[in-house]
């Protein structure tokens, strides 16, 4: 594979990466066996597997820990970077230095955190999750506030483990979105909030929405996702479509990546959304190269990005005039009595309607981001130690009432809504916003390189633009940080300036 041939290729007295490559790339393997684990958890396993498969994980865990702990790993990565300062050898290729600064990037995060402390959390979250899904049963935020302080107290001794220079939320964050940092977020989320909050007091969309009569047969809709699917380029050959509670892409290898989605009986637009969602993710993994596999060069190089892949399929395009010009008679062929009385600028207007709610993910594309950047100043405080679990209720509630005019009446469609605290996943939250204003920048790229690309989605003719994408975006896979593959596929940095040009141009702003 031209990876060996790259990375073994000696000049002079430079080691060869070659005995490093052989340790990474069965750990690579050891998460991919763990992907399947978790996807079987969540689709075809049986109830009462669930004690069975936690013994399963936590011996895949227990291996893989040790693997990157041991002095063998250590030893071969200490010839290519100084494991002090983390300089690379200078005289290596591109490649060469992204494969060993990243490797060693995710060594440090690895032995940073100790074996007691890792124990540690696994129990923490596994009953935190436990309790946060009880406590979203019986509405009630008091039976989870106590355990969510008690990850609380464990997110700030991790973010100690795992260092930062300014701000403690720096450490969290860059375990999903790497090299971003606190103060960079707020330079791009400030300006952002700003322009929601005009928009969203004078969005022109926000009449009442049209009503789809009838009930939506299932299987049509699982057919007509996959109609788009094959449209879009997914690669049956290499994946798989599943049903699942909660939709997700989960990656065994470059040629068996799996999808999931879910389906409403009253509401197309939540099945074929998750569909074109999750295949926009999907399509990235398959489009990684596959000579970097098992590497860390062969996966994608932040959420963010990832995310911008499935919000560029499900929004940007889902929701475009041209692409439900292209889809409508597919819909109505699906459907005939339910869209007998439904045309093109009904259905357009169904889509992409707005009226902020108290749910991120049923939000609308303008308000969506208001969700997020909630989610983020509470987390810093929470960083921070200036609120306790119980208080975060409270906050939450006048958050969304000060910045959406949002009632917050339950808990469940409140604080208990999102599973990501209890999982112990603060700093994850923050890729959403960056992946949706990426999106907008790498759809604005790919009409200037494709000057047909609306009479392509007008005609669900993908081809040229997932081929742009995989050109552009995904075969690179961690070659690049985020915001240097961004710039290069756009020519543009990152900033809130399109995404708001954009809602702007599509929810004209009324005197």
């Amino acid at each position: 594979m031209q990876l060996y041939h790259t990375m073994t290729a000696t000049q002079g007295i430079r080691p060869t990466l070659t005995p490093l490559i052989q340790l990474i790339k069965p750990l690579g393997v050891l998460d991919s066996i763990s992907s399947v684990l978790s996807w079987d958890e969540e689709t075809w396993m049986p109830p009462s597997g669930i004690h069975r498969r936690a013994e399963q994980s936590a011996v895949l865990a227990q291996m893989t820990h040790e693997r990157w702990h041991s002095a063998e790993l250590r030893n071969a990565l200490a010839p290519h970077i100084d494991l002090t300062t983390g300089v690379v050898n200078p005289d290596y290729t591109l490649e060469e230095s992204r494969l060993v600064s990243e490797t060693y990037r995710q060594w440090r995060k690895k032995i940073a955190i100790p074996t007691a402390f890792a124990t540690r959390w696994a129990a923490l979250v596994t009953e935190a999750q436990h309790c946060w899904q009880t406590a979203r049963d019986h509405n009630d935020y008091t039976q989870f506030a106590p355990h969510l302080d008690q990850i609380l107290v464990a997110v700030r001794e991790k973010a100690q483990y795992l260092g930062y220079s300014q701000h403690p939320y720096d450490a969290l964050l860059d375990c999903f979105e790497p090299g971003m940092t606190t103060q960079r977020l707020k330079s791009v989320f400030e300006p952002l909030k700003h322009g929601l909050r005009q928009q969203l007091a004078q969005c022109s969309f926000r009449e009442d929405r049209p009503t789809l009569p009838g009930l939506f047969d299932e299987d049509k809709q699982w057919d007509l996702g996959v109609i788009i699917l094959k449209k879009m380029g997914f690669d049956f050959n290499r994946g798989r479509q599943d049903r699942s509670a909660h939709p997700f892409t989960t990656t065994f290898g470059v040629d068996d990546v799996r999808i999931t989605t879910r389906f409403s009986p009253t509401d197309i637009l939540e099945g074929l959304s998750s569909t074109i969602h999750e295949g926009g993710h999907a399509l990235y993994e398959q489009g990684l190269k596959a000579q970097w596999a098992d590497t860390p060069l062969g996966t994608a190089c932040s959420l963010g990005i990832h995310e911008s892949q499935s919000r560029v399929w499900e929004v940007v395009i889902g929701r475009h005039a041209a692409f439900w010009e292209g889809i409508h008679p597919h819909v109505q062929a699906a459907f005939p009595e339910n869209f007998a009385n439904i045309d093109t600028k009904t259905m357009y207007r169904y889509v992409n309607h707005v009226a902020p709610g108290p749910i991120r993910v049923s939000a609308d594309e303008v308000s969506y981001n208001m969700h997020i950047m909630i989610r983020f100043e509470l987390e810093q405080q929470m960083l921070q130690g200036s609120i306790d679990a119980m208080a975060l209720r409270d906050l939450w509630n006048a958050q969304y009432q000060q910045e959406l005019g949002v009632h917050v009446r339950d808990d469940r469609t409140g604080i208990l809504q999102d599973v990501h605290w209890s999982a112990g996943l603060i700093g994850y939250f923050p890729t959403y916003t960056l992946g949706n204003l990426y999106s907008v920048m790498v759809f604005e790229a790919a009409q200037r390189a494709i000057p047909n690309l609306m009479d392509c989605m007008a005609n669900l003719e993908f081809t040229s633009f997932t081929q742009w994408l995989n050109e552009t975006i995904h075969c690179h896979g961690q070659l690049y940080d985020a915001e240097t593959l961004i710039h290069r596929a756009t020519g543009e940095r990152l900033s809130a300036t399109p995404f708001l040009d954009y809602l702007q141009n599509k929810y004209p702003i009324t005197d």
